[in-house]
């Protein structure tokens, strides 16, 4: 595994977590806030670990909380219209295909 080379994550203060990790998940700082008060232990100095903290506070956020993340990304917002339109026109064309097979 891989740990941090500088700073520990176990041995940081609030405010050095908030501001090394702070903006990991577009610049949501309530993410990493909240892994830091959940308690970080030496094994969260392993690079996947804290990984995975975050991401499991990520998904285990509301709804709201994860629009938030992802309107303040406009990449990913761009993606997930771009899913949105390619099912729309894959459904498009399904509908056309069949159309076209029942005449």
């Amino acid at each position: 595994m891989t740990s941090f080379q500088t700073k520990t994550p176990s041995e940081m203060a609030h405010n050095d977590f908030i501001a090394t990790f702070g903006g990991i998940y577009e610049h949501s700082e309530w993410i990493a806030s909240r892994v830091w008060e959940s308690g970080i232990t030496a094994a969260d100095n392993e690079v996947a670990n804290l990984q995975s903290r975050m991401k499991e506070t990520f998904m285990s956020a509301s709804d709201e909380e994860k629009l938030g993340v992802i309107l303040a990304h406009p990449d990913l917002l761009a993606e997930q219209q771009y899913v949105v339109n390619s099912l729309s026109r894959r459904r498009r064309s399904r509908r056309v295909r069949v159309l076209i097979s029942v005449h």
